[in-house]
């Protein structure tokens, strides 16, 4: 938290030009908070902040697809894998193992 910046550029923006002071603005946040060496405060304008934590939020949510995607990925690897066993026992009830791991298809990525 304490590398948190401030995002308020008063005076640079819209609302900063019209107001006389940087109280008046319906925008700005002053947050503080007490850390292990001192008093910390940030100015923030909370249509950035929270542009800032959406932002953050989107690329989270974009690992989570992807990772759900890798785990779907896999599960029709192995039920595939299972239902391509299943086959061939039941063609053969008395096939061994090692004919059900000779008869195997390769993944889809390749792994054996």
């Amino acid at each position: 938290m304490r590398n948190l910046k401030d995002t308020c550029n008063y005076g640079e923006c819209y609302f900063g030009q019209l107001l006389d002071s940087l109280d008046h603005c319906p925008f700005f946040q002053k947050f503080g908070w007490q850390g292990e060496n001192g008093v910390y405060e940030t100015k923030d304008c909370s249509p950035r902040r929270n542009a800032f934590m959406v932002q953050e939020l989107f690329n989270r949510l974009i690992g989570v697809q992807k990772a759900s995607e890798q785990e779907r990925n896999a599960v029709h690897a192995l039920v595939s894998e299972m239902s391509n066993i299943i086959a061939i026992i039941q063609k053969n009830p008395e096939a061994s193992i090692q004919i059900v791991v000779n008869n195997r298809p390769l993944l889809e990525n390749g792994d054996v």
